[in-house]
């Protein structure tokens, strides 16, 4: 069951020991951050559960030191931003990428011909979105899918304004260049 206290009253009482004010946070917000950990990581990525459960436990760690200076759902928005960034960043899960033999083993029983197709676009979005360098995809991926604004994302990241926006662009670029790529593969032109 969830508190009616508000964020700031059960972080209060979490800071004070009460592990139940926890639940009531971890309650409160675990939809949210494993479904901004799902858009950076991609929906077929099975560390989703693992990225989120280690936000938590860096929220649970870290929770002294919220100042209030933003909404706690802001601030762990951010946790979740740079513990699922630190995952991608890690050598063995960069290189990983979804493969065309990795797609096509996703299980496709008893889906209707547009849930398959649906599908395979999200497979394929991801797969180029793979692409991107972490710092890259982190930024498109907040900017395109979740609605943050360049400023926005420039103090969740804690990065210079400028710097978001030239990291969108070399996204949108590389992104764009990818299609082309696979556009002209798919209709035979190189």
């Amino acid at each position: 069951m969830i508190s009616e206290k508000t964020d700031a009253e059960l972080v209060h009482e979490v800071t004070q020991g009460n592990m139940v004010a926890f639940r009531s946070l971890y309650y409160r917000h675990v939809d949210n951050v494993f479904s901004l950990v799902t858009r950076i990581l991609g929906p077929f990525r099975t560390e989703r559960e693992d990225v989120v459960q280690e936000v938590f436990f860096q929220v649970y760690r870290s929770i002294g030191r919220f100042k209030g200076e933003s909404s706690f759902a802001t601030w762990v928005h951010r946790i979740a931003i740079n513990v699922t960034y630190s995952y991608l960043r890690r050598p063995r899960l960069s290189k990983q990428a979804l493969t065309p033999t990795a797609l096509n083993t996703l299980s496709t029983r008893d889906m209707s011909e547009n849930k398959i197709d649906a599908r395979r676009a999200v497979q394929q979005m991801y797969a180029l979105l793979e692409q991107l360098s972490v710092k890259n995809r982190v930024v498109f991926i907040l900017y395109e899918f979740q609605g943050l604004t360049l400023d926005q994302i420039a103090q969740t990241l804690k990065i210079p304004l400028n710097t978001a926006s030239s990291r969108l662009r070399r996204s949108r670029e590389t992104l764009m260049q990818a299609l082309a790529v696979n556009t002209s593969l798919n209709t035979g032109e190189v």
